[in-house]
């Protein structure tokens, strides 16, 4: 097991983050079967995965020693676009809700089905 202090870290850019949410998002739209929409997907969680990553390492880093500029600066970072992220993955799933494969999807468990999740 690898202390918080061994991880490497690395930003995640919005540019970058934007170029590849929105590429995966026209993968969704234009899938030409289920099985394209799994890897649209399957990126899109590997995506997800290395911002959430970076974000956690800078929020952590930054709380382990808040005198040190550069994490205080990529925690900013962090909380400055995060909501720009958060709007493209709407997009994402708004794609996803409209994929014609969502019934064979849900169908074959593949994703879960949007009604099944209970409301609040």
């Amino acid at each position: 097991m690898q202390k918080v202090s061994q991880l490497p870290y690395q930003r995640v850019s919005m540019e970058a983050f934007a170029q590849e949410i929105q590429g995966i998002i026209t993968q969704v739209k234009e899938a030409s079967s289920a099985q394209a929409v799994m890897a649209a997907r399957d990126q899109c969680n590997q995506l997800v995965i290395r911002w959430q990553t970076a974000e956690a390492l800078s929020y952590m880093r930054y709380s382990i020693n808040t005198a040190d500029p550069f994490y205080l600066a990529e925690k900013d970072y962090y909380d400055e676009v995060g909501p720009q992220a958060q709007n493209y993955l709407l997009e994402y799933t708004k794609a996803m809700l409209a994929t014609p494969f969502r019934q064979e999807l849900e169908e074959s468990g593949a994703i879960i089905p949007w009604c099944s999740v209970p409301s609040r």
